[in-house]
C-alpha cells in the first residue's frame, strides 16, 4: 500500500471522484453518517459529491428524504431516515454517556429530562417548531433553558432518546419534528447494526485502521473489534508505516480531481484519527487560531490538503479567496477556477477564484 493509493481509494469510497449524477439520499445511505454541525458545510459535502445545488439538498432535509441528528459522536450529523433508529439504539448510549458529566453539571437528572420530554412530545404532537420555539416553551415550562449549552443539551438527549430529529429547513432556523413522523422507528439487533456500520465504513472510509473506525463511529474498544471482525472476511487488508489498514475490495481507487474545495467538518479529514495520510503537519502555520485541519474549509490538490479556503457574498457574486501553502502550478489554478465555478453553481450565483497573498 502507498500514500497514492490510500489517497486513491479513499476519494474513490468516499465518492469525492467525478462520476454521474448522485442523489444525495443515496450519498448519505452510502456514507452511513456525514458530520454537519456547520449545517451549510454539510450540504456542502453532499454537494460537491453530486454535484446537486444547496436548495435541491436543503429541499431533501425539508422532505426528511435526508435527517440531520446527533449518532456516533455529541455532534450532528446527516443520516438517511432508515439508519436513524438503527444508529441511535447502536450510539445513542456512547453519546449520552460522553455528556453525561455536563448533563449532571447542567441538572438535567432523568427525572428532569423526563419532563422535558414530555414537554417536547406533547408540543411536536402539533407539527414542526423551532429550535427558539421550543427554548421559550420549556422556559415557560419550568426548566430554564436561556442557557444554550443546556438546551443544546436536553434536545441531544431527546434525539437519542428516539424522540425528535430534524424536521424541515426554515431560512437559518433548526426546526424539530417527532421521530415517529420522519423515519421507522423499529431497531434491529445492535450487533447487526454495528457490523453494517463497520461494513460501510470501510467500503467508503477505507483503507483506514480499527482505531479510527472506533473513533469515527464513538464505539467502545470491544464493539469497535467485534463489528469489525463480523465483516472482515470481506475487506483487504494491508500495512503501511505500522498501521493495519482495512478497505473494501470493491472499490476500485481513483485518480483525485486535480482540486476539491471541501467544506470544514468534511469526512475525508474527520473519519481518522491520523490525518497525515492527506494533511502534512508542517502546514499547521498556515491555520487558524484553532490550528486543526478539520475545522477548516480545506484546498485538496491530488488528494492532500493543499491550502484553505473562504467564501463571502458579493452582491450577486461569490468570492472565493483560497490560501494555499505553496505557489501553484498552472494545472492547479485551472483546477481551482474549476471547483470554484462548481461552488457557485452549488450556491447558485456566479463565483470568483481569489489567491490570497502568501
Amino acid at each position: 500500500m502507498t500514500p497514492g493509493e490510500l489517497r486513491g481509494r479513499r476519494i474513490a469510497g468516499q465518492l469525492l471522484a467525478p462520476a454521474a449524477d448522485r442523489r444525495p439520499a443515496d450519498v448519505v445511505a452510502a456514507l452511513g453518517a456525514v458530520q454537519s454541525q456547520d449545517l451549510p458545510g454539510g450540504v456542502w459535502a453532499l454537494g460537491v459529491r453530486t454535484g446537486r445545488t444547496a436548495a435541491a439538498i436543503t429541499a431533501d432535509l425539508t422532505d426528511g428524504a435526508i435527517l440531520r441528528t446527533h449518532v456516533l459522536r455529541p455532534t450532528w450529523h446527516l443520516v438517511a431516515p432508515a439508519d436513524l433508529a438503527p444508529l441511535e439504539a447502536a450510539t445513542g448510549g456512547a453519546v449520552m454517556r460522553a455528556a453525561a458529566a455536563t448533563m449532571r453539571r447542567l441538572g438535567l437528572t432523568p427525572e428532569r429530562l423526563a419532563a422535558i420530554h414530555t414537554v417536547l412530545r406533547d408540543r411536536l404532537a402539533h407539527g414542526p417548531a423551532t429550535r427558539g420555539e421550543l427554548q421559550r416553551l420549556l422556559t415557560a415550562a419550568g426548566h430554564d433553558m436561556t442557557d444554550g449549552v443546556r438546551l443544546a443539551t436536553a434536545l441531544m438527549h431527546a434525539e437519542t432518546a428516539g424522540l425528535l430529529c430534524s424536521g424541515p429547513v426554515t431560512g437559518r432556523d433548526t426546526t424539530y419534528m417527532l421521530l415517529a413522523e420522519r423515519a421507522p422507528t423499529a431497531a434491529p439487533d445492535r450487533s447487526g447494526v454495528l457490523a453494517d456500520l463497520a461494513r460501510r465504513y470501510f467500503a467508503t472510509r477505507g483503507p483506514a485502521t480499527l482505531r479510527d473506525f472506533r473513533w469515527w463511529a464513538g464505539l467502545s474498544a470491544a464493539d469497535a473489534r467485534s463489528a469489525a471482525d463480523a465483516v472482515r472476511e470481506e475487506l483487504e487488508g494491508a500495512t503501511l508505516d505500522g498501521r493495519e489498514l482495512l478497505w473494501s475490495g470493491a472499490v476500485e481507487p481513483r485518480d483525485p480531481p486535480a482540486v476539491l474545495l471541501l467544506p470544514n467538518y468534511d469526512e475525508y479529514l474527520v473519519a481518522y484519527t491520523d490525518r497525515s495520510d492527506v494533511f502534512d503537519a508542517a502546514h499547521r502555520r498556515f491555520l487558524d487560531a484553532r490550528g486543526a485541519p478539520i475545522m477548516q474549509h480545506v484546498v485538496v490538490v491530488d488528494g492532500g490538503v493543499a491550502g484553505t479556503w473562504r467564501s463571502a457574498a458579493r452582491a450577486k457574486r461569490l468570492e472565493v479567496t483560497a490560501a494555499l501553502f505553496a505557489t501553484p502550478t498552472p494545472r492547479v489554478r485551472a483546477g481551482l477556477e474549476e471547483a470554484v465555478a462548481a461552488f457557485g453553481r452549488h450556491r447558485g450565483a456566479p463565483a470568483e477564484a481569489i489567491l490570497a497573498r502568501s
